[in-house]
């Protein structure tokens, strides 16, 4: 059975998606470089902030009254 996420946290998270971009781009440039990973990747970070607002929009998007935290078991499959 799916909860709802509680109204606040919802709001928090939607705040932190909307704010937090700058940052969340720079520390992955940052992880990706220590990582060694800066050799395969272009030189501007355009992609990255593309990639990031197309996985956040639908985070955004979603009206608080709809945030769920799916109940996950072990034994299920992606299709259970």
């Amino acid at each position: 059975m799916r909860q709802p996420l509680n109204p606040d946290l919802a709001q928090i998270l939607k705040k932190l998606v909307q704010t937090g971009e700058d940052w969340l781009v720079k520390r992955i440039m940052s992880y990706l470089k220590e990582q060694g990973y800066d050799v395969y990747l272009p030189d501007n970070e355009k992609w990255l902030v593309n990639a990031l607002r197309q996985l956040n929009t639908p985070v955004v998007d979603t009206p608080i009254a709809y945030f769920c935290i799916p109940e996950l078991h072990p034994y299920s499959g992606p299709t259970n």
